[in-house]
């Protein structure tokens, strides 16, 4: 399907919006004006004059969530959950922002599109093409989607990989795009990246239409880790049952696979923030699925029953808190909670160093290992997460460029354990090669 519907250097020239109206007023457009694919805003200038569009205003927001739009060409296409508010740059003029575009028919909702199969292609020639070529003719979704994988190679030049999705069963367009966005999901950990230009292409009422996002990846924006050559191959071909894990899987973590993604795709955030994410998530993962506890809770709340016994009955603490009313005594008790209340499990540098001495842990942090600077690394790591945290005084935290060195390990890291419990059987001469180029990189 790829190429059937030919938008020439990504730009549309629309002719017509129908029924277009902002603020309950008609817009009438003077002149065509051109949309690219690759952005996700665009400026309609030189309307009718309106007094009332003078100006970029929070509160002239407008949201609709589809405008039906038709270029010069004849040819339909929706733009789907848009935001309008009026142009700061062009006196006359209405700045529109837009997340989907549906080229080949006029829809209202992407759930109105009932379909049977979906070619999502991956204009991407860098990508690690033999990681998904020949992984072929596997199902995903409890065996109701079948998925086959091959070249995209138009006018005989590979450009990257296609995958087709297709179901016995009729499915709307939303639900084939998630089990995609999944299944990339999966890939992700594989290739260190979310590829950003995909194009969805597939038929609907006997029309060839294409679906079309901005230039942005899986989450959003471009990945300023995306380096070619992080590849993790994988031994055996069992997609399927790491596709149902990954569903599991996310579905008991999702805030902590939020956070890391949004630590990659976020271009505006601190390095020092971006480090403390990604130990932040390391955390969280690790704790998910290593509860180890020194005693049981029942033996904790005896302890801490007796500490606040003390409170109230030592006489040095009396002495101590003379003076001290009822209300903030209890305050104290609350605190107390609060402090001790993790008492029985580990603290954030054990499960620092238990990871850094886990099997992945060696092999990427190898270089800490064989110089003996392992327990400084663990306290550095276990420091920055709490500077970040509390906003401390502490001053062994990773500054500046250093950041870019733990963040790569500390990714990679990540990604084995994920690995791990999506039950690959992953190339571990891989993660080997990856760790000895970040510190050929990265290291000073």
């Amino acid at each position: 399907m790829h190429g059937v519907i030919d938008i020439e250097n990504s730009v549309i020239t629309v002719k017509e919006i129908i029924d277009f109206t902002y603020k309950g007023e008609n817009v009438e457009l003077t002149e065509p004006f051109e949309i690219n694919i690759s952005e996700p805003s665009f400026i309609i200038k030189n309307l009718k004059e309106n007094t009332n569009w003078t100006c970029r205003d929070g509160k002239l927001l407008e949201r609709k969530s589809f405008l039906h739009c038709k270029d010069t060409n004849g040819n339909l296409f929706t733009l789907l959950d848009c935001e309008i508010m009026p142009s700061d740059i062009f006196l006359h003029g209405l700045f529109v922002v837009w997340n989907e575009m549906i080229y080949g028919c006029h829809v209202e909702d992407e759930e109105t599109l009932n379909l049977k199969k979906i070619e999502c292609i991956i204009d991407d020639e860098k990508i690690r093409t033999n990681i998904v070529i020949g992984k072929r003719n596997y199902k995903i979704q409890k065996d109701e989607i079948e998925v086959n994988t091959d070249w995209n190679d138009p006018d005989g030049k590979i450009l990257g990989c296609k995958f087709l999705l297709e179901s016995k069963k009729v499915k709307s367009f939303s639900d084939f795009y998630k089990a995609f966005k999944n299944l990339m999901c999966v890939y992700y950990f594989y290739i260190g990246y979310f590829p950003s230009k995909i194009e969805v292409a597939t038929e609907y009422e006997d029309k060839k239409i294409i679906v079309y996002f901005p230039n942005r990846s899986i989450y959003n924006t471009s990945n300023k880790f995306k380096n070619f050559g992080w590849y993790i191959d994988y031994k055996e071909e069992n997609l399927s049952a790491q596709y149902e894990n990954w569903i599991e899987l996310y579905g008991k973590n999702e805030y902590v696979f939020n956070m890391f993604f949004n630590a990659q795709y976020n271009e505006d955030a601190f390095l020092e923030v971006i480090t403390f994410s990604f130990i932040q998530c390391l955390e969280s993962f690790y704790s998910n699925f290593n509860e180890i506890k020194k005693f049981s809770d029942n033996q904790k709340r005896e302890i801490l029953k007796e500490v606040k016994n003390q409170i109230r009955q030592n006489s040095k603490i009396i002495g101590i808190l003379q003076g001290i009313d009822q209300y903030k005594i209890n305050d104290l008790e609350d605190s107390l909670d609060g402090m001790l209340g993790r008492l029985n499990e580990l603290s954030l540098r054990q499960k620092i160093s238990n990871m850094l001495n886990s099997e992945e842990g060696k092999i990427v942090f190898e270089y800490e290992h064989s110089q003996g600077i392992l327990e400084k690394m663990e306290k550095k790591l276990y420091s920055h997460r709490n500077f970040i945290a509390h906003i401390s005084d502490k001053d062994d935290y990773f500054r500046g460029a250093e950041n870019r060195l733990i963040q790569n390990k500390l990714m990679l890291l990540f990604r084995a354990f994920v690995l791990g419990k999506l039950g690959s059987e992953y190339n571990k001469e891989d993660l080997q090669k990856i760790s000895k180029y970040i510190e050929d990189r990265y290291r000073n």
